[in-house]
């Protein structure tokens, strides 16, 4: 202090020093700062007439030693405070460090305030925290030291919020924030964020507002724009509280217009101490709604196109960013803009402006809740309140009576005010709505001029929000919502046509899927409207990318009971050169089935081997036996032996074993004798290489056509012993000389174990099944029947003995859409041990080791370094018993590479449809019972519609069913980007068709009739038969998938 200034003045520019030196605060400063900051109130609340308390140890207690209750001087709400010239010069020189003071005062709670206090707060926890930093809640608490807040430190904390209201903002008497643009915007926004009705202080600033914006009093140097409403100064500071410092210094940062909230804020926090976290929503509500209603922009700033209106753009695009209210603040903020730019200098910057809008508007459609009425309050208290007296109180019948009335009276008005806070939600979301449909009306062409530019892809996500919009809102908003559908339909048609000019090489069909379930949804809404909509844009958008799905949809709305609905579907059925969608065919397997236990079916496919084996023979001018030898090396393919014989006749006889048996004259006659041998040399002996006898004469010895000569006795126990092995062993035997690959063939069968030979057909026969491409054995137990697929067709088939379903082409369980190369590699990784431990543990943080949670407790230690973990989000404890809490997602981070998050993500999601399968054929199990009640309570159903819920679950397992091994086929396009991009939104598609059959299909239909009447019942039941057609019609269009058009 010097004698040439006040002590007040001297303590704010103490202040205000202390926090330009904020990035260089040491312990020794920092405490500098808390006593400064105190010393300044203290000030304040002498200045305003309050006693301040020094020593809070000793000023909470009266002269009795107890606890008492902060009373003001009488005449303190109407005293002006004593505030010179040389304080308002010093604030005006700087008062960065003051102003944030000033606001860690105002926005500080000792303790969680009552509804009563502060009824807008949706938490009351928030307040504690909300808008003020850790250095600015240090300041707050510096003189509490270790005691809790009492009656007597809240009350002066209370006070002495209005003492510096009263002192830095007022109207009526010199004050702290005045004498220059700075002063006054600083004034303003502590007004505006603390004006209510419910305080002493929000009393205080509501007057303030109420003089100032009455007389549109100009501040100092303030733009021509600020007189009567908010400048894009003052609401860039404003959005910047809302924010946060850490979320709103990257935007500043950006922009050379930042300096200007500078000069209000002071320098830009870098230590994470000292960065504001985001205002309450209570307070936020109040910023949003007066920049909403008072933002002033002038026309030289928007010509220009001014920097400091991009960082009001990009503030309020991170307010939608930020999830802030459900996109409703965004909306307002981005509105009230759009309403006062219709040109700019910079084409590039406005046309960025626009798109902004429209995702700003996007997002709050997809972003808030269902429209429908105000939730009725139910009457109850709160936990605040005073709880209705039980009978058993101890008190008389008439203070009994007097207190429940007065209950009674605080709970009717609890409810009201219920009732108004959420009228008012239900107000604002109705006006950010309307807002959002204005501007997608207005600037719905500005996509189209960026996607004919190439400057961005075409996609449905607008048209799909908004007709989910149009279907749920309610009669006030759906005409606004139809008629954004209408100002979009011809955009679209024009972006589509000039997308479509090569189908092949762009993405409409791909990104059209996305597009069918809303069209679907708004088919059978109740609303006329909707569903004329729908026709529009399947006739005007859908026809010109995906034809049989526009014809499929027209088909339904063609009977239509509003004419136009019904004129413009008929426009597209009636057209010839759609006609041929008109028969649906689906494509039919046709499977043959032949019963092995049978002689008739055993025999056709007897003749069939035989007629194969006799065409190797003639062909290739060997003997039978050698065919039929060939004919199996080469699996059943005639065709195949033929050709590589042709092409090394040689070396295809030696290799089959069978070049000695064709080169032989006589090669089907098996041999007693020596080949060449006389008569007089048939006695003659010699030794058996099995047995080693070696008195074996020629006549008890059998020879092969390679020559070599074993007893009858061990050739006979030889070939028995192999056909006892399994066909494996005689189907492959060769001449027992070890150093002879010659095959034993049905020759040798016949002439020496003539019993066994109708064994060794069954052997050849069912090796012919395995082998042909064309059979397959069922893999039902002990089932004997043979599928047949004349035109070599893959895909699931059921046995007609067993029943068994099975996949063609690999015996598996059926797996449409996924291929049977797909599903073995995918039945591979989820039974490898590998990905079981990296789908059902976690590495401990410090070693590494996998760990399986097998118990409840989330405080985990490891068995091998003993390290202690929290399971969730891996962080160290310092003991098993340490008290911890997280909520942070695991989004499996354990997992080592990206294609074993892959598959984490498709094997979660493969589980997820199977066990939504298992749900699906549990209803099926049930829906007989329901159809029956439906049918005896609903007299009025014809069986056809009754029949049509069978339908719709049997469609609904199928789907499931379907949906489940779509997740195989796209994990096996997983190295083919663009052919899996194609496949997932056709998938996702379906996805969302049958989650809206699940649903229309577990609808209780007694309610559905007594709240709706007859006429929805069977709109519902229309709904239902339609969707089971559509999703059948899915699922044989994603099977037939062409990958190049994105289409069938």
């Amino acid at each position: 202090c010097t004698p040439k200034t006040t002590p007040l003045a001297a303590l704010l520019k103490a202040v205000d020093q202390c926090y330009r030196r904020q990035e260089d605060l040491n312990e020794a400063s920092r405490l500098e700062l808390q006593t400064t900051s105190w010393l300044v109130l203290d000030a304040i609340a002498i200045v305003s007439g309050l006693k301040p308390m020094i020593d809070w140890d000793m000023d909470c207690y009266n002269e009795e030693g107890r606890l008492g209750v902060y009373e003001p001087p009488p005449n303190f709400s109407e005293a002006a405070p004593l505030v010179d010239e040389d304080a308002i010069d010093a604030v005006n020189d700087d008062g960065a460090g003051v102003f944030h003071l000033m606001l860690d005062m105002m926005l500080f709670w000792p303790s969680p305030p009552s509804r009563r206090q502060w009824p807008q707060m949706n938490n009351r926890e928030e307040a504690t925290s909300g808008g003020i930093s850790l250095q600015g809640r240090g300041i707050m608490t510096f003189r509490l030291k270790e005691r809790s807040w009492n009656d007597m430190t809240r009350g002066y904390i209370r006070f002495l919020k209005a003492a510096c209201f009263n002192v830095c903002v007022s109207k009526k008497h010199p004050c702290i924030f005045q004498g220059d643009y700075n002063g006054e915007a600083r004034a303003l926004m502590l007004s505006v964020m603390l004006a209510s009705g419910n305080s002493m202080v929000g009393t205080q600033a509501n007057d303030y507002l109420n003089v100032h914006f009455a007389n549109s009093q100009p501040m100092f140097g303030a733009p021509k724009e600020a007189l009567s409403g908010c400048s894009l100064t003052m609401a860039c500071s404003l959005l910047v509280l809302v924010l946060g410092d850490e979320a709103s210094n990257a935007i500043l940062d950006k922009h050379s217009s930042q300096h200007q909230c500078l000069n209000i804020f002071g320098p830009q926090p870098s230590d994470i101490s000292a960065m504001r976290t985001p205002l309450p929503p209570s307070i936020s509500a109040k910023v949003i709604e007066f920049i909403s209603n008072r933002l002033v922009v002038s026309e030289s700033c928007v010509v220009s196109n001014t920097d400091e209106l991009k960082l009001y753009v990009d503030l309020a695009v991170m307010v939608q960013r930020k999830h802030l209210n459900d996109g409703i603040w965004s909306i307002r903020l981005i509105y009230g803009l759009y309403k006062q730019i219709e040109v700019a200098r910079d084409k590039a910057w406005l046309d960025d402006f626009h798109s902004n809008c429209i995702a700003c508007a996007k997002d709050t459609l997809a972003g808030l809740p269902e429209p429908a009425h105000v939730a009725r309050a139910t009457l109850m208290d709160d936990g605040e309140g005073q709880v209705l007296p039980q009978e058993g109180d101890q008190i008389n019948r008439v203070e009994r009576i007097i207190a429940r009335r007065r209950a009674e009276n605080e709970l009717f008005v609890k409810h009201r005010n219920l009732l108004r806070k959420k009228r008012l939600r239900f107000d604002d979301a109705f006006a950010a709505r309307e807002n959002a449909y204005e501007i997608i009306s207005n600037l719905g062409r500005s996509r189209e001029r960026n996607i004919q530019d190439g400057e961005e892809e075409l996609t449905f996500d607008l048209p799909i929000i908004l007709f989910k919009c149009a279907i749920q809102e309610d009669t006030m908003m759906k005409p606004r919502a139809i008629s954004a559908l209408s100002s979009l339909l011809a955009a679209f048609e024009s972006m589509v046509d000039h997308a479509g000019g090569d189908p092949k090489g762009s993405s409409l069909q791909r990104q059209v899927a996305y597009l069918i379930p809303s069209l679907v949804d708004a088919s059978y809404c109740e609303s006329e409207a909707v569903r004329l909509a729908s026709a529009q844009w399947t006739a005007q958008v859908l026809l010109l990318i995906d034809a049989p799905a526009a014809y499929c949809l027209s088909c339904f709305l063609s009977n239509d009971t509003d004419a136009k609905v019904a004129a413009t579907a008929k426009s597209i059925v009636n057209n010839p050169e759609l006609q041929k969608y008109q028969d649906h065919v689906k494509h039919q397997i046709v499977y043959e089935f032949l019963d092995l236990s049978n002689a008739n079916d055993c025999a056709t496919i007897t003749m069939e081997l035989e007629v194969r084996i006799a065409t190797v023979a003639k062909d290739l001018d060997i003997p039978t036996s050698a065919a039929s030898v060939i004919l199996s090396s080469f699996d059943g393919s005639s065709k195949a032996a033929i050709d590589a014989c042709k092409v090394d006749r040689d070396g295809v006889l030696r290799r089959c074993g069978v070049k000695a048996r064709c080169e032989t004259v006589s090669p089907n006659i098996g041999l007693r004798r020596d080949i060449g041998a006389d008569d007089d040399n048939m006695n003659d002996y010699f030794l058996c290489g099995i047995c080693y006898d070696d008195e074996v004469t020629s006549t008890d010895s059998y020879v092969m056509a390679c020559g070599h000569r074993f007893c009858i006795r061990c050739w006979k126990a030889f070939l028995g012993n192999k056909v006892e092995e399994g066909p494996s062993q005689i189907l492959n035997a060769s001449c027992p000389n070890q150093k002879c690959d010659e095959r034993v063939t049905g020759v040798e069968l016949n002439e020496l174990v003539p019993h066994q030979v109708p064994k060794w057909k069954q052997f050849i026969l069912r090796q012919f099944v395995d082998q042909e491409s064309h059979y397959r054995f069922c893999p039902g137990p002990d089932c004997e029947v043979v599928v047949v697929s004349p035109l070599g067709d893959i895909g699931p088939v059921e046995c007609n003995s067993c029943e068994t379903s099975f996949c063609f082409g690999c015996r598996q369980e059926p797996h449409v859409p996924a291929q049977c190369s797909d599903f073995e590699r995918w039945q591979k990784i989820f039974g490898s041990s590998e990905f079981w431990v990296a789908k059902h543990s976690k590495p401990c943080p410090q070693c590494g080791v996998p760990i399986e949670k097998n118990q409840g407790c989330n405080h985990i230690q490891c068995s091998q370094c003993q390290f202690d973990f929290c399971w969730i989000c891996l962080a160290h404890l310092e003991s098993h018993n340490m008290a911890h809490s997280c909520n942070r997602y695991d989004p499996a981070d354990h997992a080592e590479d990206d294609d074993e998050k892959m598959k984490l993500f498709y094997t979660d999601r493969f589980h997820a449809h199977e066990e939504a399968e298992l749900f699906a054929r549990k209803r099926l199990k049930s829906v007989d019972d329901k159809v029956q009640h439906l049918l005896d309570k609903f007299w009025l159903l014809g069986v056809e519609e009754a029949q049509d819920i069978v339908k719709a679950e049997e469609t609904l397992l199928q789907a499931r069913r379907f949906l489940k091994f779509s997740y195989i086929a796209a994990y096996g396009m997983k190295n083919n980007r663009g052919r899996r991009k194609i496949f997932e939104s056709h998938q996702g598609a379906l996805e969302l068709l049958t989650e809206t059959l699940s649903g229309l299909s577990e609808l209780d239909l007694d309610s559905l009739y007594v709240d709706r009447g007859e006429s929805n019942l069977r709109l519902h039941l229309r709904a239902i038969c339609f969707y089971s057609s559509v999703i059948e019609r899915y699922m044989e269009r994603i099977t037939n998938l062409d990958y190049q058009d994105g289409i069938p």
